[in-house]
């Protein structure tokens, strides 16, 4: 069996067609499925505020779903298998396109946002197959898929401040929060794991490929660039979840540059091995593996496909 893995597109089609291009019995995508920016010069970003802006991104998430990545995923229908989470970037009040495009056999969704845990496939002949969206507290402003790493504070430079995505009868909401607070600080991605493996079984665990969006902390998967100072960002509970408990295989991304900085796509922590091809918009960075035989595993990288937008009305 031929499985494809790449991760962090951020709504790239270019991207999305090599992907789709590529010889494979199924197509696993990791996370940052979406567009993380606003297009449209008509939007005067110096007077709007953040929560208007990120209102205006999920909209434009919510199109690009709708119009492009869900059809397009439906021509695979029949032909490969789509596994698919979302990341980081990714505002979950559209998670109910996805849902909906699982009921008609389009993709297998790799996390349950509403029962928040993982979901378990069976990707190959006892070889199953899960997804876990959430990172570490970042800098950053969407807070969708954010929890504490554990329950102490966080190894990284971050705001505890920013808005999360819910929906309506009219659409998506967007609200401020703050998650520095006594019940965030208990509802740990450290937990989440544990949860994980208590459901599952520890054997179980070990003959499972677990796509978790965060890499582990000090691999080469975490390893961020100028921005971050050249340090590893990674998540620990991540990393002493893969040593504990040994999974057959992680898939990683959330970090782009980490493959570029290092030259490094795996790395074992014990008997597991852990993936992130790192994305740039250009380029389509895919690591292809048979679960039976990982030890053929290699990553190819292939330049955007040129696709020509029509134009947007007078």
């Amino acid at each position: 069996m031929k499985i494809a893995y790449a991760t962090d597109l951020h709504g790239g089609k270019g991207l999305y067609e090599r992907l789709f291009e590529e010889k494979a019995d199924a197509v696993v995508i990791g996370g940052d499925i979406l567009p993380n920016y606003v297009v449209g010069t008509e939007v005067g970003f110096e007077t709007i505020s953040n929560s208007e802006y990120f209102w205006l991104m999920a909209g434009n998430q919510r199109v690009f779903l709708e119009k492009y990545l869900v059809p397009r995923m439906e021509r695979l229908k029949g032909k490969k298998e789509v596994y698919i989470m979302m990341g980081n970037d990714d505002f979950s009040c559209n998670l109910d396109i996805l849902e909906d495009a699982e009921r008609r056999g389009i993709v297998k969704l790799l996390y349950d946002k509403k029962k928040e845990k993982p979901k378990i496939h069976e990707i190959s002949k006892d070889v199953f197959i899960a997804g876990y969206s959430y990172v570490p507290l970042t800098p950053f402003g969407i807070k969708d898929w954010e929890k504490f790493d554990r329950d102490e504070k966080p190894q990284r430079d971050c705001s505890f401040f920013g808005y999360k995505s819910s929906k309506n009868d009219k659409g998506c909401i967007i609200s401020g929060v703050n998650l520095d607070t006594p019940a965030c600080r208990k509802d740990t991605i450290a937990k989440d794991l544990e949860n994980f493996v208590s459901d599952v079984g520890t054997e179980r665990i070990e003959k499972m490929i677990v796509v978790i969006h965060s890499p582990p902390s000090n691999t080469v998967h975490d390893r961020a660039g100028f921005y971050e100072g050249w340090r590893h960002v990674g998540s620990i509970a991540i990393r002493e979840f893969i040593e504990k408990y040994q999974p057959l295989l992680t898939l990683h991304g959330h970090i782009h540059e980490s493959y570029s900085l290092t030259g490094e796509y795996k790395q074992n922590i014990g008997k597991t091995i852990c993936v992130n091809p790192g994305t740039d918009k250009y380029n389509l960075y895919t690591v292809i593996f048979d679960p039976d035989n990982l030890s053929d595993m290699k990553i190819v990288v292939k330049k955007a496909k040129e696709i020509e937008e029509k134009p947007r009305g007078p």
